[in-house]
């Protein structure tokens, strides 16, 4: 049976399946490099995926609510975009979709449920599981913030129900609280986040972490509430605060409450169900540092964040839905697999002499390990193009630009010539048999490490060796590597911790600020052509300007 799930709000994307094996996925941005391209159907994506598949060979055709959630004139830009007429009803609309992607007349369609598709891919991944908490959260989805359900062993239990009536007078979403905090500090709400967790760690107790708490409370059931009334509402008290306090206090704040909030709602969870496992998905567990929160619970054994936990993961988490829908949890149970591999899938570009233009010096073409490692070793700022691109937010060694760690004041070069925020913080990747030497965790966190999701703590006798990429509360994030997952990644780690006993190379995302991560050879080129990048290392040869 081969199914085709589409995302068509923010971070669109789109995936093709035969039943629960997944033949591509693409994720809009990588191909139009607009940052976060969506709120249209993924026509690029589309249109990869039909040069694998004759689109009347599809069985089931998936959507979500984005299709057909645009009600009111204010989205009227959207629907152009989406080259529809304004909304007339749900079968129409759809009718229209299908014949305009040459669908066959009787296609089967599915609308699958948005916080469902966030949480059900951490149990695919994750057979061994015998219990589980899935808690997702995010800034919005399907009219809801949140889903949590409790996997006991054999059944799927969902628990978070949002009545229709708490909706109209209240609006309990803490991933919204931090965005308005991401906006009113001058960045761009639901995609910069990341600045404000970054930021956080400059910052110390204020009025706002008081002011800010007081407005969340978690109700008998250990659900999150909060006593704002809708969205304005929250903007118009977030934004006065930020006139109050500094943006490092207000980043502060809202890191604290988030932590605080999310961690109480699982602990209270915790008291009615006996888990020890939770998979958690949506934008807000995007943050490492409230990842690491919960890993730190004394009741955690396992946690896992699914690597792409943002929108561009619900075309796989869809497919798991319709799969349950149709042939049964029992089937489910049936189809899931011990772990995850690294997300490496998109598409493989072989690299050969003959694509490297003249303007371009081939530096290596043998000993391409030894090469870069000496490169590493004298301060070159190297990007490293292998395997197939990373599907999700972290670049995890495919298209990943990698540094020597031993000097702090390589964060500033790196971040001018890519454009970059200042306090933006590198991350370490280690060979996992080293990541205990190196970091203090829980063995909850080690999972997630591979796909770095969490931070932890560096130990003290490594805070000047790997300086570049301690933050300054003494943390990091790191991405630990085994050979068999990307070995030319793997390789020149190993062969720099031999020369020189430093166990980490710094690994930051191989994009501008405010681009996409690289995708094609030709855009990894470019960056180098532009200066972004002092070197390129493919597997089979090492290019300079």
């Amino acid at each position: 049976m081969k199914i085709l799930a589409v995302h068509a709000g923010h971070d669109a994307a789109a995936s093709l399946y035969e039943n629960y094996e997944r033949i591509a996925v693409y994720k809009e941005e990588r191909l139009t490099r607009v940052k976060q391209d969506g709120r249209r159907l993924p026509l690029l994506s589309l249109q990869k995926i039909a040069e694998i598949v004759d689109f009347k060979e599809i069985d089931v055709f998936l959507y979500n609510g984005f299709l057909f959630n645009y009600k009111h004139l204010r989205h009227w830009r959207w629907l152009k975009r989406m080259r529809y007429k304004y909304f007339r009803n749900d079968e129409k609309l759809l009718k229209e979709i299908t014949d305009f992607l040459g669908m066959r007349d009787n296609v089967k369609t599915f609308q699958y449920n948005h916080h469902f598709a966030h949480a059900i891919p951490t149990l695919f991944y994750s057979k061994k599981w015998e219990n589980a908490l899935l808690y997702t959260a995010d800034g919005g989805g399907d009219h809801d913030y949140y889903s949590i359900h409790y996997f006991d062993g054999k059944r799927l239990v969902p628990l978070y129900e949002d009545l229709p009536s708490e909706r109209k007078t209240e609006l309990n979403s803490i991933g919204q609280m931090y965005s308005y905090v991401t906006k009113a500090l001058g960045f761009k709400a639901n995609r910069h986040e990341g600045k404000i967790t970054g930021l956080a760690a400059y910052g110390k107790p204020s009025i706002a972490s008081e002011k800010i708490r007081k407005q969340y409370y978690i109700d008998e059931n250990g659900f999150i509430r909060s006593h704002f009334k809708n969205g304005q509402e929250i903007r118009r008290f977030i934004f006065d605060l930020a006139k109050k306090v500094s943006r490092e206090d207000l980043s502060f704040a809202a890191q604290i409450v988030l932590e605080d909030v999310v961690t109480t709602s699982v602990k209270k969870l915790a008291e009615r169900f006996p888990f020890t496992n939770i998979g958690l998905s949506g934008g807000v567990f995007a943050n490492v540092k409230l990842n690491q929160s919960i890993s730190e619970l004394d009741f955690i054994e396992d946690m896992f964040v699914f690597p792409p936990m943002g929108d561009e993961g619900l075309v796989i988490g869809g497919v798991f839905e319709y799969l349950i829908e149709e042939n049964g949890f029992d089937d489910f149970l049936s189809h899931c697999v011990d772990g995850m591999e690294i997300p490496y899938w998109g598409e493989f570009f072989e690299v050969t002499r003959n694509d490297i233009p003249e303007n371009f010096s081939v530096v290596a073409d043998t000993d391409i390990v030894q090469k870069s490692v000496e490169l590493l070793k004298n301060n070159k700022i190297c990007a490293i193009f292998t395997q197939a691109m990373e599907y999700g937010p972290r670049a995890l060694g495919a298209r990943s630009i990698i540094i020597n760690p031993g000097d702090r004041s390589i964060n500033d070069i790196v971040n001018k010539r890519l454009g970059r925020t200042e306090f933006m913080p590198f991350a370490p990747y280690v060979r996992k048999e080293r990541v205990h030497d190196v970091f203090t965790f829980p063995q909850s966190s080690l999972r997630a490490m591979k796909y770095m999701t969490v931070t932890c703590e560096v130990k003290e006798e490594w805070h000047e060796k790997i300086q570049a990429t301690v933050h300054v509360d003494n943390t990091a994030r790191p991405q630990t590597i085994v050979r068999e997952d990307n070995p030319l990644y793997y390789d020149i780690l190993h062969r720099f911790e031999e020369q020189t006993a430093i166990p980490c190379l710094v690994n930051t995302s191989f994009n501008a600020h405010e681009e996409p991560i690289i995708n094609t050879f030709e855009e990894a080129l470019n960056a180098l052509k532009n200066n972004r990048i002092d070197y390129l290392i493919t597997d089979n040869f090492i290019i300079g300007n």
